[in-house]
């Protein structure tokens, strides 16, 4: 008795094009509910998108904690919580986003007991 080969498992193509197309209207979607105050169900959105662009996905949900953002919406259906926009700008940066940098430096100037 000859046993069978085993079968390679089949090769999985991603569509890079259309991923980062979905990502950005998943952005721009988030973006725009945070604008209406829908701030809650902005980063539910942006939390099913980190595997696709997790340094820009990051920043936003950054910014939906984020006191500086959030503070000119009145009304936002969720508050600001400075140490938690903090951690997410530090993810953002270590894997590569200049833009949280500028915003983890403004916010910790703005807050320094986040240091």
């Amino acid at each position: 008795m000859v046993a069978a080969a085993p079968t390679a498992p089949p090769v999985v193509v991603l569509n890079e094009k259309a991923e980062t197309k979905g990502a950005a209207q998943t952005l721009q979607t988030a973006r725009d509910l945070v604008r209406r105050g829908q701030i809650v169900k902005a980063r539910e959105l942006l939390l099913t998108a980190v595997a696709e662009q997790p340094s820009e996905v990051l920043l936003e949900l950054g910014r939906t904690f984020d006191p500086y953002y959030l503070g000119p919406i009145t009304s936002a259906d969720s508050q600001a919580e400075p140490s938690r926009a903090q951690s997410l700008y530090d993810e953002a940066q270590k894997l590569g986003s200049v833009v949280a940098a500028r915003d983890l430096e403004r916010l910790r100037r703005n807050y320094p007991n986040l240091r």
